[in-house]
């Protein structure tokens, strides 16, 4: 049962497959693009935050041009480019995380003690 569960998981995202060439084009453009903003951050910026999101991007980059013009290769059974698809999430869900930690302590630095409301 459970190796039944593993290939239905591993085969969601069926209408990924079936994207039109110039929505993968346009999704290439506004990936490498942001891919480029976010680098250019860090290199102003010096936070490392921004490397996480600028290798996000990157890797999105790398899965849209091999969807492009390498769909065949494959890793495990897998199309590569939804391997690296799937790192890239990984690697979103680490850069939310973080930056919702860094707002969440902003917010708190900003929070003086005087102004705590009190109950009672």
């Amino acid at each position: 049962m459970r190796s039944k569960r593993i290939r239905v998981i591993l085969y969601l995202p069926v209408w990924t497959f079936l994207m039109p060439h110039w929505l993968v084009v346009s999704l290439l453009i506004v990936f490498a693009i942001h891919c480029v903003v976010f680098a250019s951050l860090f290199l102003i910026r010096k936070d490392r935050y921004f490397v996480l999101v600028s290798l996000t991007f990157f890797l999105l980059v790398v899965s849209y041009l091999l969807r492009l013009w390498f769909q065949t290769w494959q890793l495990a059974g897998l199309r590569a480019f939804f391997l690296l698809r799937v790192l890239a999430w990984a690697m979103a869900l680490v850069s939310i995380s973080i930056a919702i930690r860094r707002r969440i302590r902003s917010i708190q630095g900003r929070a003086s003690p005087g102004t705590a409301h009190k109950s009672g």
